[in-house]
């Protein structure tokens, strides 16, 4: 089971990526860019469901409020295919 820190982690990688991939218009989940998929990908994994909810009920800005509710999700489309 991911942890709060863990997932934090998962949202700065993610966050790295873009930074290093300077991909910075696109939406992390529509991104063309191959680190950014990885890290979006590790991020919506199936067992990051429970600590993706809580992170989710956190306040955020509405731009991370939009990626966390699509992250939540992918998730959770992830988890039922599993």
């Amino acid at each position: 089971m991911t942890g709060y820190r863990d997932i934090f982690s998962l949202w700065v990688q993610l966050s790295n990526a873009r930074s290093a991939a300077e991909d910075f218009w696109a939406l992390p989940w529509e991104s063309g860019q191959a680190s950014v998929n990885e890290a979006w990908e590790e991020l919506t994994r199936p067992e990051n469901l429970e600590a993706l909810e809580a992170w989710n009920s956190e306040e955020m800005n509405p731009f991370a409020a939009q990626a966390s509710q699509k992250a939540l999700e992918e998730c959770l489309d992830r988890s039922r295919s599993k």
